[in-house]
């Protein structure tokens, strides 16, 4: 199942990438998101409620079909591009560039296989992708944080189960927002997105930083709102984060790379909170710990931005 999600996530990448314009590129991406988001809010609590009404096989069905549903509209996009889809032109000359075959299947994919591989490696040696790999590491450390830990933290702090719950719908609905948003608010300023993405890692942190100052349901609700708000901005911006910095040809294979990030950072981030609120009793230093490294994960972002700002200066 991850692995076929996983596939059809990067196919949708390259999709946008290639048949979206430059100008208007950072809406159409952030609406791609937020549909992901808005998707996971509507039908998670049906297949839940499914689950507990008629029970586990039932559900399976419903699921079934919905992905035969989705896996249709693939398909009709797959004939509408191939009908009417033109790249733009800022894609066709990255995209031109193709893989070519040996005398026998064999070798030819032990050629490709080579090639991946060369290629992959060549992420080690670009200085824009580690420093962009190594802010991404620290930074995720702690963005499932909230979504891990705050409905318990909140009933801690005297919340009752059922206002806990409507935090998280307010986290989901507001990141669903801001992952439009943000993406849009790139595009309306020209381009700016790894600015615009430091600002937002900088806004989580402060937002963390702030939680265990919270007690009341109004001040959780406001953490809940900014918070989903600025990390919204994850989903929007990264991927249009690596089309400025390595260009449309790379910036799928760049995000594949940036992926190994997210795996190992995000494992370890909600257990290591949820040890030091086993030892401790209490969350708040793991929140403190969590919003400093997204503060440290900030200024790594506007250094790279800076780099990318002196590089194309220097081009020009």
């Amino acid at each position: 199942t991850a692995l076929g999600m996983a596939i059809l996530f990067m196919c949708n990448l390259e999709v946008l990438y290639t048949y979206t314009p430059r100008e208007g590129r950072g809406l159409i991406v952030g609406i791609s998101w937020a549909g992901g988001g808005i998707g996971t809010a509507v039908f998670s609590p049906i297949l839940s409620s499914t689950s507990e009404a008629s029970g586990l096989s039932a559900t399976m069905r419903i699921a079934a079909a919905g992905s035969s549903v989705y896996l249709a509209c693939v398909f009709a996009l797959v004939v509408l591009l191939r009908r009417h889809g033109h790249p733009f032109k800022d894609l066709a000359k990255a995209s031109s560039r193709s893989v070519t075959s040996t005398n026998s299947s064999a070798s030819g994919c032990r050629s490709l296989l080579h090639q991946m591989c060369a290629q992959n490696m060549q992420w080690c040696t670009n200085t824009n992708f580690l420093i962009l790999f190594a802010a991404l590491f620290i930074y995720l450390f702690g963005f499932s944080v909230p979504l891990t830990h705050l409905p318990q933290y909140v009933q801690d702090q005297g919340i009752n189960a059922m206002d806990a719950s409507r935090l998280m719908s307010i986290f989901g609905v507001v990141n669903a927002f801001g992952r439009v948003f943000f993406a849009y608010l790139g595009d309306c300023l020209g381009g700016p997105y790894l600015l615009i993405f430091s600002g937002t890692v900088l806004g989580n942190g402060v937002a963390i930083l702030m939680l265990p100052f919270c007690r009341s349901f109004a001040s959780f609700a406001a953490f809940a709102a900014g918070c989903g708000l600025v990390a919204g901005g994850r989903a929007g911006l990264l991927s249009l984060v690596c089309c400025q910095l390595f260009g449309q040809q790379l910036a799928s294979r760049a995000y594949a790379s940036l992926c190994l990030a997210f795996m190992l950072s995000q494992t370890f981030g909600s257990p290591t909170v949820a040890l030091i609120y086993d030892e401790s009793g209490s969350y708040d230093a793991g929140f403190f710990l969590v919003g400093a490294l997204m503060l440290t994960a900030s200024l790594l972002f506007v250094l790279l931005d800076l780099r990318r700002a002196r590089a194309e200066r220097a081009a020009d």
